[in-house]
């Protein structure tokens, strides 16, 4: 198991309350930096940026493989990884949540090159206690992304010991999927709600596929309503692709351009529009449904009015069958159709 080493260098860090504020104070040397919070967390987060950043400026973070190479936490790696690294990722919202559950950990505080791949499959197997497989493998990858670039972009002499680690498999998937009536209700509340935009957005991505995030990019100067398509030059896999508009895309896009005066087709921030359907799929009785079920339903729905995997996969921007057959899930009714009507061709 892992022990922890007292630094020889470390900035002293205090968390104060002062007037029902949060202030962080850090203080190496003679350098100090304070800064006031509302949130306790907030104040807690930015103390260790602080820490890690001192550790940089006076050489003992990037460290090389010299002698006195004194080893920073993992806790202080993954502080600067996610200061550095993440924020140039289309996923930083999400990676810097899971990195703050890093934090909290107890390995957090332990030097990285005293953890072993035995502590790290202890983490992985308290983890699958409570979260499926899947969502354990990805902190893992995450973890490993950590070491490896602490390795090779910051030139420190720290063994990777998620590196050949076991990943729990995925597991059952069990994916509830929404159908066109659940569908229509969603739509039809939104527009008795006056929210056609928000009824527009959900058109678009039944009939698509395409992502929140992806909907969300099209500018005005993206749509050519004469050919019948959208160019998506920002998609989550990094390669632009081209959505074909049905006529019923067609018309919720030109309603949706005529209400808003904005270059951008839907303008409001991603946090309002999945509030905004999540309230929907309450009153509509699919509570459990996210924006992301709908990318589900689309990829089905193309897939069974005859599409080819290739001509769907070029539509949704799924890279491998492996990742479209995530997405597909056919009735039973659709499958039983399917086999009698193949069937019946051989007689």
């Amino acid at each position: 198991m892992f022990t922890t080493r007292a630094p020889e260098v470390a900035a002293v860090a205090s968390i104060k309350q002062r007037a029902g504020k949060w202030q962080a104070r850090v203080h190496r040397g003679s350098v100090t930096r304070s800064k006031t919070f509302l949130l306790k967390v907030d104040a807690v987060r930015w103390a260790r940026e602080q820490d890690i950043e001192l550790d940089r400026l006076s050489g003992g973070l990037p460290a090389t493989g010299s002698e006195g190479f004194n080893c920073p936490t993992l806790g202080a790696l993954i502080t600067r990884y996610k200061a550095e690294v993440t924020p140039t990722k289309k996923g930083a919202k999400q990676e810097r949540y899971k990195l703050d559950g890093f934090l909290k950990h107890k390995l957090a505080i332990a030097k990285a090159d005293d953890i072993k791949s035995t502590d790290i499959a202890a983490y992985r197997d308290e983890r699958l206690q409570s979260l499926a497989g899947n969502t354990v493998k990805n902190e893992l990858n995450l973890l490993s992304a950590v070491f490896k670039h602490a390795e090779l972009e910051w030139g420190m002499r720290i063994k990777n010991p998620v590196k050949g680690l076991k990943r729990p498999p995925d597991g059952a998937r069990s994916v509830r999927i929404l159908d066109l009536k659940a569908v229509e209700s969603l739509r039809a509340e939104a527009l008795a709600n006056k929210r056609e935009d928000l009824s527009a957005l959900i058109m678009l991505a039944t009939q698509t596929g395409a992502r929140l995030g992806e909907l969300l990019s099209i500018q005005r100067s993206d749509i050519d309503l004469e050919l019948g398509f959208i160019r998506l030059q920002t998609s989550k896999n990094g390669e632009p692709r081209v959505l074909p508009l049905t006529p019923a895309c067609s018309g919720a896009v030109i309603g949706t351009l005529s209400a808003e005066a904005s270059p951008w087709l839907f303008p409001r921030p991603a946090d309002h529009y999945k509030y905004a359907f999540s309230r929907l799929t309450k009153k509509c009785g699919v509570a459990w449904a996210t924006f992301h079920s709908l990318r589900h339903l689309a990829v089905t729905r193309m897939l069974e009015s005859g599409l080819s995997v290739t001509e769907t996969s070029a539509i949704s921007g799924h890279k491998t069958v492996h990742m479209l057959k995530r997405y597909t899930h056919h009735s039973h009714s659709h499958l039983r159709n399917q086999l009698i009507k193949g069937l019946s061709q051989q007689t």
